[in-house]
């Protein structure tokens, strides 16, 4: 059993700037835990990321740039030469409504909308405590959209007053952690879905890489990317006169950079 949380802030403070801009303040919270069991053959790690950010500007006022929880449990028997046989389970959502900029009004998202929970049965590929390759052919991929009075679930891949889409796929997931010199630890996971319906022209991809800098026992530099691309996720599409003419899938990419207060148990 073991985790870290983290509160980092980032505080900017402009007064006639001539290079433009304006004063902003931003606050992270990440909180991770896990609870591994492991005896003979068998494994079972466990996995819980949560994670929410404001940010504050003279013009916009309050809102979020992150919000995350993840859930994630997979267990394993030994089958061959550091092979398991395993069941992967993983539930996927957020916190609070987020709204796009600069409307505010109408809110894009919410709590279990989107959620997603996927289950897969496969192979997984641990040579040691640092890294896994997950290959499954088995996997089911569910996504939800509870409140559709208030949320598009257009925007999610699900059809109009559609509340659940349900996917059967291949999905490969890796992780990896290392400390890269003393005080400086770096993690990456990563995923590849693939709708069995849509071989060819479905998928979805899903990266985070984590880097922290200690910098005492109590305070660390974070820095985060987060890259993303969901053929279910639809975006407003205009025209050059600012009218909408559709929605389609694009790449998003998330980065944070915060400097805060850690603790490890």
């Amino acid at each position: 059993m073991g985790g870290d949380g983290t509160i980092g802030f980032t505080q900017t403070t402009l007064r006639n700037w001539a290079k433009g801009g304006e004063s902003s303040l931003a606050a992270l919270g990440v909180a991770k835990y896990h609870v591994n069991y492991s005896k003979k053959k068998l494994k079972w790690e466990n996995n819980l990321e949560l994670r929410y950010g404001m940010n504050r500007t003279d013009t916009k006022g309050l809102q979020k740039n992150d919000d995350k929880i993840e859930y994630q449990s997979r267990l394993g028997y030994s089958a061959f030469n550091r092979w398991y046989y395993s069941g992967d389970f993983d539930f996927k959502t957020q916190m609070a409504r987020g709204y796009s900029d600069p409307d505010h009004l109408r809110p894009i998202s919410a709590f279990m909308a989107p959620g997603y929970v996927t289950f897969s049965i496969g192979l997984d590929y641990k040579p040691n405590a640092d890294f896994s390759l997950f290959l499954s052919p088995l996997t089911s991929k569910t996504t939800y959209v509870n409140d559709t009075a208030l949320i598009d679930p257009t925007n999610y891949g699900l059809k109009a007053g559609q509340k659940k889409l349900w996917e059967p796929g291949f999905i490969v997931k890796t992780t990896f952690k290392k400390d890269v010199i003393e005080n400086i630890h770096y993690e990456t996971a990563g995923q590849i879905f693939v709708n069995y319906r849509y071989p060819f022209t479905k998928f979805n991809f899903d990266w985070e890489q984590t880097l922290v800098m200690k910098v005492t026992r109590s305070i660390n530099t974070r820095i985060m990317t987060h890259l993303i691309y969901d053929d279910n996720t639809k975006f407003p599409v205009y025209d050059d006169a600012g009218n909408q003419i559709g929605k389609k899938p694009k790449w998003q990419f998330q980065e944070l950079f915060t400097v805060g207060f850690t603790y490890q148990f």
